[in-house]
């Protein structure tokens, strides 16, 4: 699956179903298994959105240097 691929809901819950870390940002797909446990908010935070859009959460709680856009 390339970066720019468009990935149905069913290939989410695919990635999910094995043990990825999955969570929707601004229509993009992001996979956050490396980064879970450096979430300054705690692993618990980031598993709340597994699978969940969590644009607004992040827009509101993240600033825009922290986001990683590459």
């Amino acid at each position: 699956m390339g970066r720019d691929d468009i990935i149905s809901r069913c290939d989410v819950e695919d990635m999910i179903a094995q043990g990825n870390i999955i969570t929707i940002y601004n229509g993009k797909v992001i996979k956050m298994n490396k980064w879970i446990e450096r979430h300054p908010g705690g692993d618990l935070l980031v598993r709340h959105f597994i699978g969940r859009d969590s644009s607004l959460e992040i827009e509101v709680y993240v600033l825009d240097s922290d986001l990683i856009t590459n």
